[in-house]
């Protein structure tokens, strides 16, 4: 049976699930969370969880995915006058390049998935970039606690890949799947089971925390339970705000959304967060909590482990869309340029080996030249020394 493992790190919490079974048939074996403290190194923390889930589950360190935040990414939407794949791979950074001027290409990793085509005419692209630095940060948690991740994608296609394996993606209408994450709100649109779009919306189910100075008689003024409900009407607030700004962009996406099915459902997952995961409506659509997650036993929260479901998905070969964030750079270029490096080694071996050759060769033919003259002294042990 094969075993795969789903890892999801947000910017504030990480999940773990662990798979058993077939891209058919499979169960959950091991799950784990956990909260990054503020103030705490991530890398070091998510190590040292991922590290204890391990020895304590016996996770394998085979077939691991790894889902990261949106959040950290852009995204782009660009037309090519051709569908083949490996033209697309291989002028695709030059495609997009001036369309993010906010970082330098080559230190993004980019990714991309046909939206349409038409054959032998012209592509319709979602393009993701996501710096490298960003995506090594998550991979070095991931290595520290034995877990190398095979492949990365963004929680948005894990996320796609849960809702389809868990069948709830009809294919005469379309939906939006978001997902409340720490920072983050990841907003999927499906159409007709096909994934259209994907975007991230800053906000999500964490508070920032504020540092607000006071003097100090105001400060010795407050009771402990003043202080404590100020500062719960101040997270409070701060999550209405959030949750109105999530709306708000919630019907921008519905309301410029270029689909041929109308938008039926909201499927919902993720944190919990008042003013929207608490709704039965959103701009005007029935919202659904979205059960992708087999029967997890132990689980708090299922619903969290939704992304690092969709990793897991993908490493047993069940995705639908396939995502490579890990793939080289080597990957956008010629067939010729991905064999300069190794041909110039070898050419210079090559020409080591040779001179070396020619070096032994000219002293064997000085040394019989000299042995032909004067038999009775040849000089050997020079020649020994270059052999």
């Amino acid at each position: 049976m094969a075993k795969s493992c789903g890892i999801h790190i947000d910017q504030r919490s990480f999940h773990l699930i662990a798979l058993d079974g077939s891209a058919r048939k499979h169960k959950v074996i091991a799950h784990a969370s956990g909260e990054i403290p503020y103030g705490e190194d991530p890398v070091e923390f998510v190590a040292q969880g991922l590290r204890r889930a391990v020895k304590k589950k016996k996770i394998s360190g085979d077939g691991v995915g790894l889902a990261v935040d949106s959040g950290l990414a852009a995204f782009r939407t660009i037309t090519l006058p051709f569908d083949d794949r490996a033209k697309i791979e291989e002028v695709i950074k030059f495609e997009i390049e001036n369309d993010l001027p906010q970082w330098n290409i080559d230190d993004v990793i980019v990714d991309f998935h046909v939206v349409a085509s038409k054959p032998g005419v012209q592509s319709s692209l979602l393009v993701s970039a996501l710096p490298k630095e960003r995506l090594a940060m998550q991979l070095a948690a991931c290595e520290e606690a034995g877990l190398e991740a095979n492949d990365a994608e963004l929680d948005g296609t894990a996320l796609f890949n849960a809702a389809y394996e868990a069948g709830v993606l009809e294919g005469d209408s379309a939906q939006l799947l978001v997902h409340i994450g720490d920072a983050t709100t990841v907003v999927v649109l499906v159409d007709g089971g096909r994934l259209a779009s994907i975007r991230a919306i800053r906000g999500g189910r964490m508070i920032v925390p504020k540092e607000v100075s006071v003097d100090l008689d105001e400060e010795d003024s407050l009771e402990p339970e003043a202080r404590e409900t100020e500062e719960a009407a101040d997270a409070g607030r701060q999550l209405a705000q959030t949750a109105q700004r999530i709306r708000r962009e919630l019907s921008r996406t519905v309301l410029g959304a270029r689909t041929e099915n109308t938008i039926e459902t909201i499927f919902l997952c993720g944190g919990e967060l008042p003013g929207l995961s608490d709704e039965e409506t959103l701009v005007d659509l029935p919202v659904q909590p979205l059960y992708a997650v087999p029967p997890v036993e132990g689980a708090d929260d299922p619903q969290a482990l939704v992304i690092a479901y969709g990793a897991a998905l993908s490493q047993l070969g069940a995705a639908k869309v396939s995502s490579h964030l890990r793939r080289e750079d080597l990957r956008y270029s010629g067939k010729f340029e991905r064999l300069e490096l190794p041909l110039a080694v070898f050419a210079l071996l090559l020409c080591t080996l040779l001179g070396v050759k020619f070096i032994t060769l000219t002293h064997q033919l000085n040394w019989r030249d000299q042995w032909e003259l004067d038999p009775a002294s040849p000089k050997k042990g020079d020649m020994q020394i270059w052999l």
